[in-house]
Parts: structure tokens; C-alpha cells; sequence
């Protein structure tokens, strides 16, 4: 008696080795369309194939039947979403709008949004994403220099819908230049916890708002921020920030280019981190005048910097402190002159500046 063998009965474990020798092109178009079997099969987590689209005009359609007709991809097969470019940003919202409840093996989510008609964009994104239950990495990045406050709540509602969403652990967030001039911290001082996000790099907003952030996730492992604003030049933060607890017991590795964080607020996020940090690096310009000099003084003691990076395996910090009045460079420069470990550069043409370098490898 013969025995059919149907092709469905393959071992799984074979297919997969099987896709692995075809691109995401050649898989849709052969498998697409045959079965419930390999619908299922291709919407595995463990295909080693990334099924990756990048939005623009033609795949923003309302119903996912005008979609699958003219693109030889199924929405649950789709496991990475792109801007095609920032011209296009808008299109990938749109798209996530209409399909996100198809999207059920979506894991990557890299976005654009520009200024203009922001807000209404920020909303359909935070009805999306809760939608995205596989999503694992998400990357925006905000278009344009200038936003005023009347963003304010609609970057809130972002954040809470980010810290609210589980599966979520990678997260990239290039914002508009945030401060308080320009940004209602009370939209962000309500945070839900967030115990799933590992990796955090938030650029683009200032000391306040970097720790309001932090102070919700406690799961991170690793950290980065930047913020290179010509304008900060002339900002003053407050004098004292309020002491938020930080719980980041898993952090290992820090990343700062910050504009106005100050030597004790560095030792608070590398003491939260109860000794499991591994890398730090620094690296940013500060720019003093006579009236507010010594909230930097902390970063020409030796002592502090020792106790610092005494369990850190990886150091790289270089940190310049720029004089922008007579009085300032006289006394800046008369403190590091008299220590090697700091480096006094003298500029007629522009500001003068100490400098500190401190590397560690392991």
C-alpha cells in the first residue's frame, strides 16, 4: 500500500533551512496564496527571512484585499516596517492606520514625521501601536528643528503609549529640539512604569526631560542621549533639577553628548546602576559665564572622577568647558593650569575653553 506523503507534512525545521537559501522576494511570490499551512509558516518568528517593506504611495491602501492585489506580500507576513524616505513619512502612518490590526508578525517599525500636521500624525501612531503585539524595535525620528507647545500633549500620549506596550525593548527616539521653552513637562510627569524597553536612545531634549524619562524605565540596559542645539549656548538651565529616583539596575552601558547635565547628576544614573555599569561614555561642551560657572566645578575634581569610573570597564570622556566672559576664563584657567590631568586652550578669535580626556579600556 502506498503511502501519500503531503507536502504540509514536511518537518518544519526543514522549510526552514529551505528559506534560508531564498530571498523574501522569491518566498512571497512562490508560497503566496497556497494554503493556511505556510500563511502560518511564513509568519513564524523563527523564519530566517525578514519580510521587509518600505512604504510610499503605492501601499497605502484602506483594506488589506486593494493592498494584497497589487503586492505580492501578505500584511501578516511583514515582520519589518520603512520610510521610504522622509518625503514619504506620511504614507507610513497612513499605512500603519489602516492595517495595524493586520500586522500580527510585525517587529521593526523605523519612522519619519515632519512638523507639519504633526500632532494628527502622533495621534493615528498611538491608536497603531498598541495594535503591533510582536513589535520589538521602534525608531522615529522628528523632521525640522522647531516645534512649540502646543505639541506637548501629543508627545506625552507617545511616551505613555511606548512605556505601555510590553513587547517593546529597542527604542529610538530623535525628538524636535525639546526644552521647557518650548515643551510642557507636565504632559511627560506621569509616566507609567516601564519594565520591558532594554535599549533607549532618546537625542534631542534636555536635561530635565532626559530625566523625567529615565526615571520611568527600569529595565534598561542600555542608555544613549545627544543633544547639539547652537542654541543651548545661550540657555541657563535651572539651577537644581528635582531628584527623581532612578532604578536602573540593569544598566551597563551609557552613552551622553547632553547639553547642561551637571557632574552630580552623572553620578546619580552611574550609582542607580548599583556597579553593573561596564561602559560610559561622555562627551559634550559646556558653555559658562561668570554668574553660573560653578555649577560645573564638580568636572575638575579628580577625586569624584576616580570614585566614578573605579568599576566601569570602558571609559571615554571628553568634555570641554568653555569661558565666555574675562572673569570666567581667569578663574577657569587658573584651576586647570595648576593639573596636568586638564588642558587650558587659549583662543583670541573664539571662546576659550578646559578640556578634559579621560579613556579606560578594559
Amino acid at each position: 500500500m502506498t503511502t501519500r506523503v503531503h507536502i504540509e507534512n514536511f518537518p518544519v525545521e526543514l522549510w526552514l533551512e529551505i528559506f534560508r537559501y531564498l530571498t523574501s522576494e522569491h518566498i512571497a511570490v512562490a508560497f503566496r496564496n497556497l494554503n493556511s499551512y505556510f500563511d502560518f509558516l511564513l509568519s513564524s518568528p523563527q523564519l530566517p527571512i525578514i519580510f521587509r517593506i518600505k512604504i510610499n504611495q503605492n501601499h497605502v491602501f484602506a483594506n488589506s484585499q486593494a493592498f494584497e492585489r497589487l503586492n505580492p506580500m501578505k500584511l501578516q507576513w511583514i515582520q519589518a516596517l520603512d520610510t521610504i524616505s522622509s518625503l514619504h513619512s506620511g504614507y507610513t502612518i497612513q499605512f500603519l492606520r489602516y492595517h495595524a490590526s493586520c500586522l500580527i508578525s510585525l517587529r521593526s517599525v523605523n519612522l519619519h514625521i515632519r512638523a507639519k500636521q504633526a500632532a494628527l500624525k502622533l495621534s493615528y501612531l498611538c491608536e497603531a501601536l498598541p495594535q503591533l503585539h510582536m513589535l520589538k524595535m521602534f525608531r522615529l525620528k522628528c523632521i525640522g528643528r522647531f516645534v512649540d507647545k502646543t505639541f506637548s500633549t501629543s508627545i506625552g500620549i507617545l511616551f505613555k503609549t511606548l512605556f505601555q506596550h510590553p513587547k517593546l525593548r529597542h527604542c529610538t527616539l530623535s525628538l524636535w529640539n525639546l526644552q521647557e521653552t518650548n515643551f510642557d513637562r507636565q504632559c511627560i510627569l506621569d509616566l507609567p512604569s516601564n519594565h520591558s524597553i532594554e535599549y533607549l536612545c532618546i537625542d534631542n531634549i534636555d536635561s530635565r526631560i532626559f530625566f523625567d524619562i529615565i526615571s520611568c524605565c527600569h529595565a534598561l540596559k542600555s542608555l544613549s542621549s545627544q543633544r547639539n542645539n547652537p542654541e543651548d549656548i545661550f540657555y541657563q538651565s535651572p539651577s537644581s533639577h528635582p531628584n527623581k529616583s532612578l532604578s536602573l539596575h540593569a544598566l551597563s552601558i551609557v552613552k551622553l553628548s547632553l547639553f547642561g547635565l551637571k557632574f552630580e547628576e552623572l553620578e546619580r544614573i552611574c550609582a542607580s546602576t548599583n556597579r553593573q555599569l561596564r561602559q560610559l561614555e561622555v562627551d559634550y561642551s559646556v558653555y559658562v559665564f561668570t554668574n553660573h560657572y560653578e555649577d560645573y566645578l564638580e568636572y575638575f575634581n579628580r577625586t569624584r572622577w576616580t570614585k566614578l569610573i573605579e568599576d566601569i570597564k570602558i571609559v571615554n570622556v571628553n568634555i570641554k568647558i568653555h569661558a565666555l566672559d574675562e572673569v570666567a576664563t581667569d578663574i577657569i584657567s587658573n584651576m586647570v593650569k595648576m593639573d596636568p590631568w586638564f588642558k587650558w586652550t587659549e583662543n583670541q578669535s573664539s571662546s576659550s575653553y578646559a578640556a578634559l580626556t579621560i579613556t579606560k579600556a578594559n
